[in-house]
This record gives structure tokens, sequence and C-alpha cells, in this order.
């Protein structure tokens, strides 16, 4: 193959972008639930996806309510403690010592894990990859020609 592809493979491309698109917003409707993210059902409701080009070159766009994306990216949001904080611990420590108390149990609040993204997407791409690579077969050529010949969309309908 001299590197430029025909109308059959990049529809060929376009299809499994598709299938691979549908998969995706299933991981990640899947990921948003056993995270417990769901506060009205938004962020679920508004992940969709488009198969679309760049001259020839298919990509994949997947979208998503921004409600979503604000949680993916506080998760890496560390709490930084201020100097007054230190100060007022430092101050806390020193009474505690010279007055003999124990010190309170601090409670640990563990933060939801709201990273639903990356790991879900990016864990998938093996997948596609290993689809365009390996079922671009003689008989799927020629199921995709009869498809086009038809007039109908890919998936057979």
């Amino acid at each position: 193959m001299d590197g430029k592809f025909d109308e059959l493979e990049l529809a060929f491309i376009d299809d499994q972008l598709d299938q691979h698109g549908e998969f995706v917003r299933d991981l990640l409707m899947d990921a948003i639930e056993a995270r417990n993210l769901i506060k009205e059902g938004v962020l679920q409701e508004g992940i969709s996806w488009r198969v679309g080009r760049y001259g020839i070159n298919p990509h994949l766009e997947i979208a998503f309510p921004d409600h979503g994306r604000f949680q993916d990216i506080a998760a890496y949001k560390q709490k930084k403690s201020t100097n007054t904080e230190q100060w007022t611990r430092m101050a806390e420590d020193a009474n505690r010592a010279l007055t003999g108390m124990r010190a309170k149990k601090k409670s640990s609040r563990r933060r939801k894990d709201t990273r639903f993204y990356a790991s879900t997407v990016y864990g998938a791409m093996n997948r596609l990859i290993g689809r365009i690579m390996y079922e671009y077969t003689d008989a799927e050529m020629e199921r995709m020609k009869k498809v086009i010949a038809t007039g109908y969309n890919m998936k057979g309908n």
C-alpha cells in the first residue's frame, strides 16, 4: 500500500470509530455509575460521540457536560495548608503539651474518586486499534461494498 487510503478503507474506519464511540459511551456510563458520580443524571445523559474528518483523516469526538469534566479535574487537586492553619496547629500542639491533654482524633475524610475519563477512554484504545488492524478482511470488504452499493448505513439497517 502506498500510504493512501481508498474510500472503502475510510468507510470501514468510520464504521469502527462509530462502534467504538458507542462502546466508550457505555464504558463511561458504567464508570460514572460505579463511582457514584450521579448527581442529577446530567453527566450520564450528556455523553455523546461523533465521527468526523480532518481532511481525509477520520476522528472520533467524545463530549460530555462540563460538570463531569470539572469533577474529573477536581480529583487531582490537593488541599494545601496555609500558613495560618500551620500556626494554629502548632499553637494547639503547644497548648496540649503544656496542659497534658490528648490531641483530638482527627477524622479522616476520603475524597470521592472522580477520575472516570482518562483510564476508561485510553484503556479502550487497544480494542479500537485491534479492530481496525485485524478486522478489515476480504469478507468485510465485500460486505461493505454491498452496503455502499445498496445505500444502507454500515450497521446494515
